[in-house]
This record gives C-alpha cells, structure tokens and sequence, in this order.
C-alpha cells in the first residue's frame, strides 16, 4: 500500500523536488536552533556566513533540477524565492533564545543563490556545448 502511494506521488515529484524539500527542512531546523545548542560548537559561529553561502548554492541547484524547465524567468523566481526564504528564517531568527537576525546571513543567502544559478547556468551550456560537439558529422 504505501509502495503504491509512494509511486503515485512520484509520478508529481521528481527526486530533485523531494531533495529540495528535505534540504529547505533541514535550513529551516539549522536557521531556527536555539543559541544554547550552538554555544556547544564554538566553531560554527565564525563560519556563519560560508554555512548560509553553501545552504543556499546547493539550494539553488536543487530546485533549478527541480524545475526542469530552464528559462529565464524560472531563474528569476528561484532567486526571488530564496531571497524571501532567507530573509524570512532571519526575522523569524529574532524570536527563538539566543539568536538574532543579521543582514549579512541575507547576503551570504543572495550571493549563494547568485552563485548556485551562474554554477547551474555554466553546467548546463558546457553540457549542451559538448553534446552539440559529437553530434556533428565528419566529412
């Protein structure tokens, strides 16, 4: 039964859209963690903004496979979306003990989202550059 719900739903849901899914829970769960728990690792604290650049560069990538369709304007709302993402897990960080938002974890979130896009962009014209390669015949 479950196999069947679960065939089902992958018939809606790619594997990339499900990794997006599990790696955003996972943002949302390290972005919203009470301070006391972080004071324990010392060393997260001065690569906050590295952390925040990664999260969301893989991000990007994730939901761009996620997307399927690579146009310009599905780019743009992928950036929009983790701009409004990030910034919301900042504000939402002013609320839980310990922690406080910060305007630089939002510009690590953009440029990681910058970079993930370009990487993905980059990606995906070598790959049809080199296909259109070894499809060319020879004379």
């Amino acid at each position: 039964m479950f196999c069947h719900c679960f065939q089902k739903c992958n018939k809606y849901f790619s594997k990339s859209f499900t990794y997006s899914i599990v790696w955003s829970f996972l943002i949302i769960i390290g972005s919203l963690m009470p301070g006391s728990v972080l004071d324990a690792y010392p060393v997260i604290s001065p690569l906050s903004n590295p952390i925040h650049l990664f999260e969301f560069m893989v991000l990007s990538v994730l939901l761009l496979f996620a997307a399927k369709k690579y146009s310009l304007s599905n780019y743009f709302l992928i950036f929009t979306f983790l701009i409004v993402f990030g910034t919301s897990l900042e504000f939402l960080q002013g609320f839980v003990p310990g922690r406080f938002p910060s305007i630089y974890d939002v510009f690590a979130d953009g440029l990681g989202s910058i970079i993930g896009l370009v990487f993905f962009y980059t990606f995906l014209r070598l790959k049809e550059s080199s296909f259109e390669g070894t499809n060319k015949t020879k004379i």
